[in-house]
């Protein structure tokens, strides 16, 4: 799809950038408003601030660190929501801040991937779209860390061959700073780059993608007192917890999916892999044996919810939905020839089944028949995929009603470690009372 866009101006691309931005914003704000405080949450926020503000990655309310004791979520992955509590001591911004990491995680990987692939300046207008399309896409605001994640993990499936030592790093960096569940797929990636024409000078690549698994155990052993982990110690708890621990506590919830949800689950990254092989022969500086890792990279994640995870909570598919959307988003700008009707067909059905009614996706259909009868050009073919993502957006704010009051948790919370938070927020979920009532400081 060899995109030109020379009849839109800066100032128009600016104008359109600012409106998308507004757009999300509100969607942001009155979503993180209309989210109840969770444990999760909170058990990730209080180990980011305490992190910050004493150099301590102990959380107060399990008494472990990132990583450990079952917890899946690292470092990286609350930096958004830490600094917007540090900052405002405001619930809202806070998520606002947790949504916007990742966010300008990934508009800063697009400047990044500049130097190294073509990315036509309309590709910036995508992200404010894309990131509220996938299933259970509000967790960003819960400082959970798997946009996070993905996001790394798309820069490094990227810069494979551009940047083989830091596609290996990056992938360390999503494992062990951002989400441990990403292990097997970045697995693949320091696989392929160590058996890829195989050299000895290749076991380079697995020591660089244990380097941050060093780094973090050493600060560890810095920061906490009574730390008696060494890094063979982590690894092999990372292992029992990453291969033999398939569930975690909570009943599958495919049972009560909708069918939209499905969809969006099971079929649209089978649509992502056919296109991505139909096309891996046609890609502008994109091997052939790229677009393999990359299908395989994300297809053992798919697997492996749907196939060994007992839990299946939706918020898990996001280990592969998320770098899909990345990668359908990014990769149709790198066709050395223009997209056939099949590619047009495959690209449409991926993201419309995202869309959050269906009237927007039956209003999706017709730019796109026109396009493919010959009547409507490419740049207005992107020009109504553009209207249709403010329009999605528009829609679920529409479909935020209600928002909670949180002055009372906010001034609580002040000290975001203390009994007195944990009291506030057992008004919102019983787990935080036994949590106030435990000997914790």
């Amino acid at each position: 799809m060899r995109i030109d866009l020379n009849k839109l101006s800066r100032v128009q691309f600016l104008l359109l950038y600012v409106i998308e931005i507004a757009v999300l914003s509100i969607l942001l704000i009155k979503r993180s408003g209309n989210l109840t405080p969770w444990y999760d949450e909170f058990l990730f926020l209080t180990h980011g601030v305490r992190m910050f503000t004493e150099l301590n990655f102990t959380s107060i309310i399990t008494n472990s660190s990132f990583n450990f004791g079952g917890q899946t979520t690292g470092p990286l992955g609350v930096v958004g929501s830490s600094l917007g509590w540090i900052l405002t001591k405001d619930l809202v911004i806070t998520r606002f801040f947790s949504f916007a990491w990742p966010f300008l995680l990934f508009n800063a990987s697009l400047l990044y991937l500049n130097k190294f692939y073509k990315v036509n300046y309309f590709l910036y207008l995508i992200p404010p779209l894309i990131f509220v399309l996938p299933p259970w896409w509000f967790g960003s605001l819960y400082s959970l860390g798997e946009f996070t994640g993905a996001v790394i993990f798309f820069l490094s499936m990227m810069l494979l061959d551009k940047a083989p030592y830091a596609s290996a790093f990056l992938a360390g960096l999503t494992v062990f700073f951002t989400k441990l569940l990403f292990l097997l797929p970045c697995l693949i990636l320091i696989g392929y780059l160590t058996l890829n024409k195989f050299k000895l000078k290749n076991i380079i690549y697995p020591s660089i993608f244990f380097a941050p698994a060093f780094l973090y155990v050493l600060l560890l052993s810095i920061s906490t007192p009574g730390f008696d982990y060494n890094i063979f110690s982590y690894l092999i708890d990372l292992y029992k917890f990453a291969f033999t621990n398939t569930t975690l506590g909570l009943p599958s919830e495919v049972g009560t999916w909708s069918m939209a949800s499905l969809l969006r689950t099971l079929v649209t990254p089978l649509v992502a892999f056919l296109y991505l092989f139909k096309n891996k022969s046609n890609l502008l500086s994109i091997s052939s044996k790229n677009v393999y890792v990359y299908i395989l990279a994300n297809l053992v994640s798919y697997l492996w919810f749907w196939g060994l995870s007992d839990t299946q909570y939706i918020r898990y598919t996001q280990f592969y939905i998320v770098p899909l959307i990345f990668l359908m988003t990014f990769i149709p700008f790198q066709l050395s020839i223009d997209s056939d009707q099949v590619d047009v067909l495959l690209l449409t059905l991926f993201f419309t089944l995202y869309l959050s009614s269906e009237l927007l996706i039956l209003l999706s259909l017709i730019p796109v028949i026109f396009y493919l009868l010959k009547k409507l050009s490419l740049n207005n073919l992107l020009l109504c995929v553009l209207v249709l993502g403010l329009l999605n957006i528009l829609n679920m704010n529409s479909e935020v009603q209600d928002t909670y009051d949180f002055s009372v948790l906010n001034a609580e919370c002040v000290e975001i470690n203390s009994k007195a938070c944990m009291f506030a927020l057992a008004e919102f979920e019983d787990t935080f009372l036994r949590i106030a009532k435990s000997d914790a400081p």
